[in-house]
């Protein structure tokens, strides 16, 4: 997978995964370490907002990365109530 990829990915899975409200701090940090980045941010914050993910989501790696990123990313995203992303190598 290209490493101008992984930024874009990271804060994908940070969206999906990210149904999280504040709720104070020792909350907020619970819910921190419940986020599956990798890697792992320095500083999370949480906001107010959201996210549409209304079109086709595309992961697009070297062939031996989609072999392996490709299921991984595509389960995450399956956990968090999104749809499978197409893989492409």
């Amino acid at each position: 997978m290209s490493p101008r990829c992984l930024p874009a990915l990271t804060a994908l899975l940070a969206i999906a995964g990210s149904a999280f409200s504040p709720r104070g701090a020792a909350a907020e940090e619970r819910d921190v370490r419940a986020l599956r980045l990798v890697p792992f941010p320095k500083r999370v914050r949480f906001e107010e907002g959201s996210f549409a993910l209304d079109r086709e989501l595309v992961l697009e790696a070297e062939p031996d990365a989609a072999a392996v990123a490709g299921p991984l990313i595509a389960e995450e995203l399956e956990r968090a109530g999104l749809k499978r992303p197409a893989v492409r190598a």
